[in-house]
């Protein structure tokens, strides 16, 4: 009897983690000993949106996906709890009414950032905006530029807004993504324009912005930095930092955990072809996905978001 009390004792004293970060739904049971955890959740990230209409098409920035974590969450050993990480927007939670981060919203014209729905942190930033479509004249306005993606919100702050493009003017480059607060990801750069004669019979397009910068689970650290917007000389734009240890993303792609995703580049004419009257179709562009949720559960003492976080 006393050998199992040692033994017990011993159990409850360990300190581990455990790390869900591919979509889905999962159970994880309290181990033998473990009375009480943190969590930490970060939402999926807006993915990109293309949306056509009788004169114009447009995609922006997916918003980043929201960070919410919970300390001293009692559980019963040997007992199972649910445990839902998030795909592209989606949402991502730890049992019910304990810990739940929203997920960014896919950007048509530019998502909002995903919100803290149970638990302690910060939103996502909002998906950049552009535009991307014109008039139905022969010689109708064109509009060109792309949007950047949200950032993952931080511990304590938001995430940086993605970059925008909003001008008529081709050659105006896009804008730069902001600053993530609170250890969140930084926005995507916007996109620059592309410069096209805006004749009925010509094929228009427009560059994307870059994506949402994502962020870690392991404890706050450091905010990532807003993405520049691309030049109209080079259309280049540059992704958003990632915050707290977070992936930065993989160009158009919203970055791990979190990030959303930037507008697609995308290119449109009119059908019937040489009628400006006609509906507005796609030949190109698409959906992006935005950076994939997370879910992290520790438990050990002394440890707790958003500082003493770290694997052991």
């Amino acid at each position: 009897m006393l050998a199992d009390r040692l033994l017990m004792t011993n159990k409850a004293a360990v300190a581990g983690q455990e790390l869900y970060d591919t979509a889905g739904t999962y159970t994880w049971t309290a181990p033998a000993g473990v009375t009480s955890i943190s969590v930490c959740c970060v939402g999926g990230g807006g993915g990109s949106d293309v949306a056509v209409g009788n004169t114009q098409a447009q995609s922006g920035g997916g918003g980043g996906g929201a960070l919410a974590y919970a300390n001293n969450v009692s559980v019963t050993p040997g007992t199972n709890y649910t445990v839902v990480v998030g795909g592209t927007g989606g949402n991502s939670r730890f049992g019910s009414s304990v810990c739940e981060a929203g997920g960014g919203k896919n950007g048509y014209i530019g998502g909002a950032g995903g919100t803290v729905v149970f638990g302690t942190g910060g939103a996502g930033g909002a998906g950049g905006t552009a535009n991307a479509g014109y008039t139905n004249s022969y010689n109708g306005t064109p509009r060109y530029g792309g949007a950047g993606g949200g950032g993952a919100g931080g511990y304590s702050g938001t995430g940086g807004a993605g970059g925008n493009n909003n001008s008529d003017n081709t050659t105006t480059s896009g804008s730069t993504g902001g600053n993530g607060a609170g250890g969140g990801g930084g926005g995507g750069g916007g996109g620059a324009g592309e410069y096209e004669t805006p004749q009925y019979q010509e094929v228009y397009g427009v560059y994307s912005g870059r994506g949402g910068g994502g962020v870690g689970v392991k404890g706050t650290g450091s905010n990532g930095a807003g993405g520049a917007g691309g030049n109209y000389n080079s259309f280049n734009a540059v992704t958003g930092g990632a915050g707290s240890g977070g992936v930065a993303p993989p160009g158009f792609g919203g970055g791990a955990y979190g990030g959303g995703a930037a507008s697609t580049g995308i290119s449109w004419r009119w059908q019937p072809f040489e009628d400006p009257s006609g509906s507005v179709v796609t030949v190109g562009g698409g959906t992006i996905g935005g950076g994939r949720g997370a879910v992290r559960i520790m438990w050990g003492t002394g440890r707790s978001y958003p500082s003493n976080a770290a694997d052991v």
